[in-house]
């Protein structure tokens, strides 16, 4: 299954993407600049969210 999603990391999105330049065009350099941000900001998120879980866990006992 990991294979897997990461070949759809690989050519899914950016099919999506540049399908989106189908309806309305836009520079490719901010598209790229704003999915690298939001991709950023949820690695961050998502790290922060693990770290207080290992801490509560760590904090009950388990």
């Amino acid at each position: 299954m990991g294979r897997n999603y990461g070949i759809a990391l690989i050519f899914v999105t950016p099919l999506a993407l540049l399908m989106g330049q189908l309806g309305h065009e836009v520079a490719v350099g901010p598209l790229l600049f704003d999915r690298a941000a939001e991709t950023a900001v949820g690695c961050v998120v998502a790290m922060l969210l693990l770290y207080a879980t290992r801490v509560r866990a760590r904090q009950s006992g388990r």
